[in-house]
């Protein structure tokens, strides 16, 4: 039977698809004397007049019909949430009673920002793919772009599988750069490019272009503190969840003991449940009047409607809680004098009997009996005994 072909447009990104070819240096030309033309050869004059310093087009003129249509826009912001926050970028001159479309919008950003590029970077060399390199040359994520079947230039939407977030101890220096695996200028990145990348490497084109994000089954469940405000602006919310699945999401958090700005975050990276995200440019009132308007980047997400219920239904939620306690139970029945044993979360992989776990996630470290229940038990709420009550 042969292979299937890979879709065109969905390759997963390698490093290798960042490298740059490094241009070799060029013989220098051998030179010959300086002869003077024959009076017999006419010279022809030049017939192109100096170029004139002509003005920028303006965003209307540049953009594409597909881009510019104000229907398309509209109907996408209807099915989309919201986020209650947003990233105040600068202050404008617009009052409280100036609200411009989204083309004086994007003309205004296009002004602030380099060309193609939706943030201001202390170096001009880190650009959005630079940031993005860092994530999959770091095996952070894994990606694929989904290109316009009408613009094959043009990234239609993305799919983003997050492999890992990367924590501040595995460098040797959050200071110190990590070599990336192929040639590219800059280099490397440092821990602070690390975290940089997960906000820059997603502002591919504000309206038009969409992310689709997921965790993959063995993503470890201890995330940087960092990480829970990068999900506060790209994340999931409570709100986008339907009532079939919410059941299994409340069942979630009453039998486990998460803090409760991680919950949404913990349901969703536990279970494989994907959500959507774009963001777009507006115009605000961030700060108290009589001060003027901001330029703010808004974050909208919505729920993905092809999504398979059966992957968190109460009943893999269930037996994935059950599965904790008695995982709980095994370790403290294991006498105090065994050896050290190695870190490892439950994940959860949902088959199609309905049942978990899959393999855990790579040990990192030596803990000792208790340590490891204490460590375990931290997630699952044990129910209570009449002699505890």
């Amino acid at each position: 039977m042969s292979a299937k072909k890979p879709e065109k447009g969905k390759k997963i990104q390698t490093p290798e698809d960042y490298a740059l070819a490094l241009p070799t240096q060029p013989k220098p030309p051998k030179l010959v004397p300086f002869q003077k033309p024959s009076s017999s050869i006419p010279l022809t004059p030049n017939p192109f007049q100096p170029l004139r310093n002509f003005s920028p087009l303006n965003y209307a003129q540049t953009v594409s019909p597909q881009q510019s249509s104000t229907t398309s826009i509209s109907t996408q912001s209807q099915v989309y949430f919201t986020k209650p926050i947003c990233e105040n970028i600068f202050l404008t001159r617009y009052t409280q009673d100036q609200n411009p479309d989204f083309r004086e919008i994007n003309n205004l950003a296009s002004k602030i920002f380099p060309k193609d590029t939706h943030f201001n970077s202390d170096d001009g060399l880190k650009t959005q793919k630079y940031y993005e390199l860092i994530l999959v040359d770091s095996k952070s994520i894994e990606l694929k772009h989904n290109m316009d079947s009408k613009d094959t230039s043009t990234i239609s939407y993305s799919n983003c599988k997050i492999l890992q977030v990367l924590k501040s101890t595995e460098w040797l220096s959050p200071h110190c750069a990590k070599m990336f695996s192929i040639s590219y200028i800059p280099p490397g990145y440092s821990y602070h490019d690390y975290k940089m990348a997960w906000y820059r490497a997603f502002f591919i084109r504000p309206f038009t272009h969409s992310w689709f994000f997921y965790f993959d089954k063995n993503t470890s469940k201890e995330f940087p503190i960092w990480f829970h405000e990068w999900w506060a602006y790209f994340g999931s919310q409570a709100d986008i969840i339907p009532p079939p699945i919410q059941h299994s999401f409340e069942l979630f958090i009453k039998n486990t003991k998460i803090q409760p700005f991680e919950r949404t975050l913990q349901f969703h990276a536990t279970f494989g449940v994907p959500w959507i995200m774009c963001w777009c440019y507006q115009i605000k009132q961030i700060l108290p009047p009589p001060l003027p308007k901001s330029l703010v980047r808004e974050f909208k997400i919505k729920w993905w409607v092809k999504y398979n219920p059966h992957f968190c239904s109460p009943q893999i939620v269930q037996d994935y809680i059950q599965f904790g306690k008695i995982l709980v139970k095994e370790i403290k029945a294991i006498p105090a004098s065994t050896p050290p044993l190695s870190q490892k979360i439950p994940q959860v992989s949902p088959s199609s009997s309905g049942t978990i776990p899959a393999s855990p996630s790579t040990p990192k470290k030596k803990m000792s009996r208790d340590e490891l229940a204490s460590f375990i038990q931290q997630y699952f709420a044990e129910e209570q005994t009449e002699q505890e009550v």
